[in-house]
C-alpha cells in the first residue's frame, strides 16, 4: 500500500485565490496508471491557506469573528476536495472522501484522536480514500490546522505503507537553497541527514508549518516507511516512484 500526498502548491496556483491547476488531471492519471492500493492526501493550497491566515486559525479560536473564518475555510477546502475527487473519477478511480474535521481531534496543534475505521473499510471495499489539509477542532485551542503532512504522518503510523510519496513543486530536497546555481539535489538520504537539509528558502509564514514542518513529518514517517519526494510538474515521476522505476527526486530510506 502507498500513501501519496499531493502538495497544495502543485494542485493549486498559490498566487491566485482558489485556482485549481490543470496539471492535477495528469497527476491523477499517473496515479491511476500505477494501479496500487493508495491513500491519497492533498494540501489546501490557495483554497484554504488565505482564509486560515486571514482569520488566524493556526493560533486557535479566541474571537467570534473566527467562527465564520473556520466555516469558510472548511467550505473552501471541501470545494477543492470535490474538484480532486471529480478528477479522480474521470481518470477511472473510485475515490471516497474523508474530511479530517469528521474523524479527528487535535490537542495543542497535535493529532490526539484519530478514527481510522473509514479508511480501513474504504480500502477493503476497493475505494481510494482521499483526505486533505483542513481546519479541525482542538480540545485546548478551540481549533487547529491539520496539514496534509500531519495526516501523512498519522496515517503512516497506522497503516505502515510500503512508501510515502510527497508530490511537491520542486525536484526534492536540496542541501542548500535550490535557487542557488550550486544547489545539489539530495538523491538519497538517511534520517540523520535531514538536519543538514536547507529549509531557509521556505522559512516564510505558513499556517501549516512550511518546509520545516514537512521535514519534521518526514523524520517521523521514515521510521515506518520509505519516503520519496518528487516534482509534480513532471507527472510521470509519480508513476515511476509508485512502481519502482528510476526517477528524479529524493529517496529517504526507512529506518531498519
Amino acid at each position: 500500500m502507498i500513501i501519496i500526498k499531493l502538495g497544495g502548491s502543485v494542485i493549486t496556483d498559490k498566487s491566485k485565490r482558489a485556482k485549481y491547476q490543470k496539471i492535477t488531471q495528469s497527476l491523477v492519471k499517473q496515479i491511476s496508471r500505477g494501479n496500487k492500493q493508495t491513500i491519497l492526501i492533498h494540501g489546501a493550497g490557495s483554497y484554504g491557506h488565505p482564509f486560515a491566515k486571514k482569520y488566524s486559525l493556526d493560533k486557535g479560536l479566541f474571537s467570534k469573528r473566527q467562527l465564520k473564518g473556520f466555516s469558510v475555510t472548511h467550505i473552501k477546502v471541501r470545494e477543492l476536495n470535490l474538484k480532486v475527487t471529480k478528477t479522480m473519477v474521470r481518470a477511472g478511480m473510485k475515490p471516497l472522501s474523508i474530511p479530517p474535521l469528521n474523524i479527528l481531534y487535535c490537542s495543542s496543534g497535535v493529532v490526539s484522536e484519530f478514527n481510522s475505521d473509514l479508511f480501513r473499510i474504504a480500502l477493503e471495499k476497493g475505494f481510494t480514500p482521499v483526505t486533505f489539509g483542513d481546519v479541525v477542532i482542538d480540545k485546548f485551542r478551540g481549533c487547529s490546522i491539520c496539514s496534509g503532512d500531519m495526516l501523512a504522518e498519522t496515517l503512516t503510523k497506522i497503516f505502515n505503507p510500503d512508501k510515502v510519496i510527497f508530490v511537491m513543486d520542486v525536484d526534492g530536497l536540496y542541501w542548500e537553497d535550490p535557487n542557488k546555481p550550486s544547489a545539489k539535489l539530495v538523491r538519497q538520504a538517511e534520517i540523520s541527514d535531514l538536519g543538514r537539509i536547507s529549509v531557509d528558502r521556505q522559512l516564510v509564514p505558513d499556517v501549516t508549518g512550511g518546509m520545516k514542518g514537512k521535514i519534521d513529518a518526514i523524520r517521523s514517517i521514515a521510521k515506518y516507511s520509505e519516503v520519496i519526494l518528487i516534482n509534480g510538474k513532471e507527472p510521470k515521476r509519480v508513476y515511476k516512484a509508485m512502481v519502482g522505476e528510476e526517477f528524479v527526486g529524493t529517496r529517504i530510506r526507512k529506518v531498519e
